[in-house]
């Protein structure tokens, strides 16, 4: 998970973790994303597009070259993001839970 609003990171962890997921995260930036990627290929992604850093457009990109289908979750509106990234969906704050597990399978 990537999302640099600490509080939503937190929620949606709980959530995610009540779930029976195991999570790869909260990275607040791409930077740390991305470091995190060296190591584990996550099954599925959920990243917030504007990050402290800027965009998560690296991340995105990351994930798509090994295959991890994500979802962009996020308060900027769907044109900012390139359509060049293709996410499995693109899902607006605040977030409902059931509508994110729906795309996580």
């Amino acid at each position: 998970m990537v999302e640099d609003d600490s509080i939503v990171a937190l929620d949606l962890a709980l959530h995610l973790s009540e779930g029976g997921y195991n999570l790869l995260g909260p990275f607040a930036d791409s930077r740390t994303a991305l470091k995190g990627l060296e190591d584990t290929t996550p099954a599925f992604a959920i990243i917030d597009y504007r990050l402290r850093d800027g965009t998560s457009e690296a991340v995105a990109r990351r994930l798509e070259t090994d295959g991890v289908p994500y979802v962009f979750m996020t308060v900027v509106s769907r044109s900012t993001i390139p359509k060049t990234l293709s996410p499995v969906a693109f899902l607006e704050k605040p977030y409902i839970v059931d509508n994110l597990e729906a795309f996580m399978g």
